[in-house]
């Protein structure tokens, strides 16, 4: 079990979206803001000023506040610090990696706690593009009436959410089934102009000779 409301949150926003789905801009609309808010989240402790002593009064949001006030802007000063705002620190420098291969003086990139603040120190500004890149897979799950399209969609707009909070590229199960989500829209912009569906060419190939 975990204390993370996060999960149950987006599980419950989850269900909301395919409620509306038949809502395209509405749908359309709130997948662009929650991506946008991934991206402006970690920022925003930098912009606000949120009570310190919400942290220590373990109240339903003293996690975020503690990310507010400590983890995110101490993050981000780093990065300015070591001139990797633009570039990214590269790989082997965020995340789990540090753990196993410390590097003296970065131990503060072992968590991130956001997963569009991950991609921003690792690969600088092309890691928020690549977050951003969200809102057209969301895009294309929406315009998807397939039972496949519809579960795909569920899984990226819950992951979007929980990304908000935790590194997701930590997690190899979310890493599996976001690389599905991917995989199925690439393959179906390829199978378009010969009018297949990617899951029945799947059920094709599985068919004995």
């Amino acid at each position: 079990m975990t204390t993370s409301k996060a999960p149950a949150a987006a599980f419950v926003l989850t269900i909301g979206l395919l409620l509306i789905q038949r809502m395209s801009w509405t749908c359309r609309t709130l997948c662009v803001l929650v991506v946008c808010i991934g991206l402006l989240l970690p920022t925003l402790g930098l912009v606000l000023s949120p009570d310190a002593h919400t942290v220590s009064s373990g109240g339903s949001l003293a996690s975020l506040y503690d990310r507010m006030i400590n983890t995110w802007p101490t993050l981000i000063d780093a990065m300015s610090r070591e001139g990797w705002m633009i570039s990214g620190a590269g790989f082997g420098m965020v995340g789990s990696t540090m753990a196993i291969f410390p590097v003296q003086g970065a131990g503060v990139f072992l968590g991130m706690d956001s997963s569009a603040l991950y991609l921003w120190a690792m690969l600088g500004v092309v890691g928020l593009l690549l977050y951003g890149l969200q809102i057209p897979l969301l895009f294309r799950l929406l315009d998807d009436p397939s039972r496949v399209g519809r579960m795909l969609l569920a899984i990226s707009f819950c992951w979007c959410l929980i990304s908000w909070t935790t590194d997701m590229f930590e997690v190899a199960v979310a890493n599996l089934f976001v690389g599905l989500a991917i995989g199925y829209v690439i393959a179906r912009s390829e199978e378009a102009s010969q009018g297949h569906s990617p899951a029945l060419q799947l059920i094709t190939h599985a068919e004995p000779r």
